[in-house]
């Protein structure tokens, strides 16, 4: 079963999806629900973030990004778990430094050296802009919440655009129809 994912699926996460089909259920029944309940929770929960966003209610809106971003490393929905990783961490009005845990950039478990009082590189990301079209923080790393509602609805827009894009190649895989 195979669909061109690059970027959008982690097919090693999805492969161990895959493996708890039985054998012999070439409709692979039981991926093909879990998959089903993503879409659901996912649609679920965007709905939900858009309310929270409109109450303003960014605790709310954090922990529903926690929420879609652990769904979708289950099923290895690669873009979608890293922006609902943004979502919650500026819903904490934490600094975004906008570089991803599996990116070239992003943390690696290998420590470096640093310099004595120098900041490591966890902490120099953090300091680092967010992007061209993001608003100004404060030397600590705190957004305004206004400055993180306006942020996190750009995010949101991004993730439902990546939700998109996963579920169509999904439901490819699955030979599912687009209703």
């Amino acid at each position: 079963m195979s669909v061109e994912t690059d970027g959008i699926i982690d097919q090693v996460i999805f492969d161990q999806l895959l493996d708890m089909d039985e054998p012999d259920d070439t409709d692979r029944e039981f991926s093909r629900g879990i998959i089903l309940n993503y879409f659901e929770q996912a649609e679920e929960t965007f709905c939900s973030i858009d309310i929270a966003l409109k109450e303003k209610n960014l605790l709310k809106v954090s922990r529903l990004g926690h929420f879609l971003k652990g769904s979708s490393a289950v099923v290895g929905i690669i873009k979608v778990r890293d922006s609902c990783e943004r979502i919650q961490r500026i819903g904490e009005l934490r600094r975004d430094s906008g570089v991803h845990a599996n990116s070239p950039t992003g943390p690696s478990s290998a420590s470096s050296p640093t310099k004595p009082g120098a900041p490591s590189s966890a902490e120099a990301r953090s300091a680092s802009p967010v992007g061209s079209d993001s608003p100004e923080k404060s030397s600590s790393g705190v957004l305004s919440e206004t400055d993180a509602l306006s942020v996190i609805e750009k995010i949101v827009a991004q993730a439902r655009l990546e939700y998109k894009e996963a579920e169509t190649a999904l439901k490819k895989m699955y030979g599912m129809s687009d209703q």
